[in-house]
């Protein structure tokens, strides 16, 4: 799985609050939990100090992200210009 720590402005901040932000403003789209994978799709998982910003890049990394067993809350994103910002 491949994360995302910037945007077009540059660095987007370290909690899952600054990572949702930084995606909207560069035009990221907030979804419902999706019940399939889609392309573009992002996870923003919320890990109490920071935040994880991930592309879920396919089918396996989408069953990852949205396991019964998931406890921490997640935020769930399409955004176009994912590819260009994975680290």
């Amino acid at each position: 799985m491949d994360y995302i720590n910037n945007n077009v402005a540059g660095r987007i901040g370290p909690t899952s609050d600054e990572k949702c932000y930084g995606l909207l403003i560069d035009g990221a789209i907030e979804i419902k939990q999706p019940r399939k994978w889609r392309k573009n799709l992002v996870c923003v998982a919320d890990n109490g100090e920071f935040g994880a910003a991930a592309y879920v890049r396919d089918e396996y990394d989408f069953e990852r992200c949205s396991s019964p067993y998931e406890k921490r809350q997640l935020r769930w994103f399409i955004w176009n210009k994912v590819e260009k910002y994975i680290d």
